[in-house]
């Protein structure tokens, strides 16, 4: 058995030719849309700029560049004697982003008073110094020219002004520094140091008297002079011999403008032994003087022979020409040997005579003595 198929056939008709023509208009309409005649395309028209905002313009409020710079401002109240010695100092600083040339002014109470340029790397610090005669309150203000302009930072202050007060008098004051102790040959020399000082320099002047005192020592009175201009403490030293083993002490005494005492300072003394030894003498006549019937006059001398620096005190003593007694003295440095002498001048002859030679310091030296009879002198 066959099987059955069906088929509709559909006709074309008036609904049909109407969707291919909307078809066509479609795509006519297209191409008028993006190209404005048909088959032809034509390039896009440019789209108009939008406007850019408008930039800040250097030097004016709002420009970027204020961000890299700020800066604080410090100025100290003030309480004393107008005007300020040193002035009241305004204290400015600088801080940068980058490394940047500033320019800056100083306004004081409105008014410009102080300006500069600075380069700043990180901070700078800057400074106007002014000088206020009465009391008051005020305001400094650090501001920039470059790269902006503006006012930076401000602070205020406070000034309160006092009577001067009445000049304190003038007194001196002093202080004594002792030299090392010292072990050796006496006699010996030792300086003390003193300070002598004045609290200030009266006008015209001042005169200061002191003196220099120890235990059983009271020194001449002396001055010094400080003129105006001269540094308010001078030094003044006061050499002591010492002589034999001991403690030295001295100190000053203040005596005008005022009275005071400094400190007292010592120094130990060690003295070694001192070798004097009188080596000899001898006898020298001068017949130069003489005249007949007398003796020439003579020179009596001694070698005195010392190993290391004292002070020899001696007495020639003669019997038989008046018996009388003669001082003298040396100072030995360092080991030596000194001579010594005396002369007795032509007179009557005497016969014989003795000359000693006693060393009365240092102690426990053995003398020397010396007998002669001068001859008479020459007949003409």
């Amino acid at each position: 058995e066959k099987a059955r198929v069906s088929v509709a056939c559909r006709v074309p008709g008036k609904d049909s030719g109407k969707h291919r023509d909307d078809k066509h208009k479609d795509e006519k309409h297209k191409d008028d849309k993006h190209t404005g005649k048909p088959g032809h395309p034509q390039p896009d028209k440019p789209k108009p700029e939008q406007p850019k905002p408008e930039q800040p313009k250097p030097g004016h409020p709002g420009t970027p560049k204020k961000d890299l710079v700020s800066a604080t401002v410090a100025v100290p109240d003030y309480v004393g004697v107008c005007p300020p010695p040193e002035g009241i100092t305004a204290t400015g600083v600088i801080k940068t982003a980058r490394p940047t040339w500033v320019a800056y002014v100083w306004t004081h109470n409105g008014r410009i008073v102080g300006k500069g340029v600075v380069h700043v790397d990180g901070e700078r610090t800057v400074s106007y110094t002014f000088t206020p005669t009465r009391s008051g309150t005020g305001r400094m203000v650090l501001g920039v020219v470059s790269p902006f302009y503006g006012d930076l930072a401000r602070d205020t202050y406070v000034v309160t002004c006092q009577e001067q007060p009445p000049a304190e008098p003038v007194a001196a004051s002093a202080s004594v520094t002792a030299p090392e102790d010292y072990a050796g040959a006496c006699w010996a020399t030792r300086v003390f140091t003193g300070r002598v000082s004045v609290n200030r320099i009266a006008a015209g002047g001042t005169t200061v008297e002191y003196r220099w005192a120890g235990p059983g020592f009271q020194g001449p009175v002396e001055t010094l002079t400080f003129a105006e201009g001269d540094p308010l403490t001078k030094e003044v030293a006061h050499p002591v011999d010492a002589t034999e083993t001991g403690v030295l002490q001295r100190w000053i005494e203040i005596l005008s403008p005022n009275a005071a005492e400094s400190n007292r300072a010592q120094t130990q003394v060690e003295c070694a032994p001192v070798e004097v030894v009188v080596l000899g003498g001898r006898v020298r006549y001068d017949m130069s003087t003489c005249t007949p019937g007398n003796q020439p006059a003579f020179i009596v001398s001694a070698d005195v022979r010392v190993s290391g620096a004292t002070r020899v005190e001696y007495q020639w003593e003669f019997l038989g020409v008046g018996n009388f007694a003669v001082p003298g003295s040396f100072e030995a440095t360092g080991p030596e040997t000194r001579t010594v002498s005396h002369r007795i001048e032509s007179g009557p002859p005497v016969g014989s005579v003795r000359a000693r030679l006693t060393v009365l310091s240092p102690p426990n030296v053995r003398a020397w003595a010396y007998d002669f009879s001068p001859p008479p002198c020459l007949s003409a």
